[in-house]
């Protein structure tokens, strides 16, 4: 992540039973430089919101809410 300039990456392993193509859920991680956030099986909706709501909290560390 580092050598990519990368804040987070999200992983999201579509052999897991209710995850990935043709269902409404998924089954994520969201790995950052100090944390890894392993979510529940929860619906695409719901897990967007996580993935923004991790973006921001990044972006609010970085203060970079204007860009």
């Amino acid at each position: 992540m580092k050598k990519k300039g990368m804040d987070f990456i999200v992983f999201n392993d579509v052999t897991l039973m209710g995850a990935g193509f043709g269902t409404d859920t998924n089954r994520v991680c969201i790995i950052d430089k100090s944390s890894i956030k392993d979510l529940p099986l929860m619906s695409k909706e719901l897990c967007a919101e996580e993935i923004l709501n991790h973006y921001l909290e990044v972006c609010n560390d970085k203060k970079c809410h204007d860009n």
